[in-house]
């Protein structure tokens, strides 16, 4: 599991955001954005997001799915590539934790991994925190789990309150130490386990196109320029960065894939 990868299943288990979610719709960018607004901007909720158009990772089988050439667990589900239905609580944790290279020895993992047990003869490669990064950075806890060589236990980045919520992988946050500051959602909603944000200069810190208005607790777009430097997007939907067509979805996402523009 590559940091950058980590980082992809981080933008998973956080709130929902308008156009920075790297995993459903592929719409994430490194460009800053341009807009007008000032803080705290006051723009009807996103709820919903009307006439909302994305290009979707259309695939045929689960090998479309990977990224890099690296199977990071995302399959062909219904045609489009996304997180697989889950069965119970563990597998959310390994997925969402990010634990989803196999290995049988310590040295079939990365210098910053630890081979660790998730279950009996079934052992990840988890990422541990060392000095360039701390496990919160990317939403998630330390965690202590036994190594997969029985020798001991090591100290991992996981999420381990993940679980199995009607099929689909869920981890509420219990805190702003869940919610990573990159997302542009770093206050924790006890109430609603959902990810936030409170002003605007929240949103224009991720430098990421179309997320540069707090808007009803989430990063959004106030006009179509904002969406500009984005991938796969030129328009903004009620405060949501999508596609006008077909036209618009010219990067892939998933190796695989192909880009298609619809509701």
């Amino acid at each position: 599991m590559r940091i950058a990868d980590l980082a992809l299943i981080s933008t998973l288990t956080a709130a929902p955001v308008a156009c920075g979610d790297a995993g459903g719709d592929g719409s994430a960018g490194s460009s800053t954005g341009t807009s007008s607004t000032t803080a705290d901007t006051t723009v009807e909720p996103t709820t919903g997001e009307p006439g909302l158009q994305r290009c979707e990772p259309t695939c045929e089988a689960d090998a479309d799915c990977t990224l890099g050439g690296d199977d990071i667990g995302f399959v062909c589900v219904d045609g489009v590539c996304g997180l697989p239905p889950c069965t119970d609580d563990d597998a959310c944790v390994a997925l969402l934790s990010g634990w989803s290279t196999g290995c049988g020895a310590q040295a079939e993992c990365a210098a910053d991994e630890v081979c660790v047990e998730i279950a009996a003869d079934d052992g990840r490669c988890a990422v541990a925190p060392g000095p360039m990064f701390a496990c919160a950075d990317f939403g998630l806890e330390e965690v202590l789990r036994p190594t997969i060589e029985g020798d001991a236990n090591a100290t991992v980045c996981g999420s381990p309150d993940a679980a199995c919520v009607a099929g689909a992988c869920a981890a509420p946050c219990k805190s702003d130490a869940a919610c990573p500051a990159f997302l542009g959602a770093p206050h924790c909603d006890r109430a609603t386990g959902q990810c936030t944000c409170s002003s605007d200069a929240e949103c224009l810190a991720t430098m990421q196109p179309g997320l540069v208005a707090c808007i009803a607790g989430r990063c959004g777009c106030t006009g179509d320029a904002d969406c500009v430097g984005g991938t796969n997007v030129d328009t903004c939907y009620a405060g949501a960065c999508g596609c006008a067509g077909a036209a618009s979805c010219t990067d892939p996402v998933f190796d695989g894939a192909t880009q298609v523009c619809r509701p």
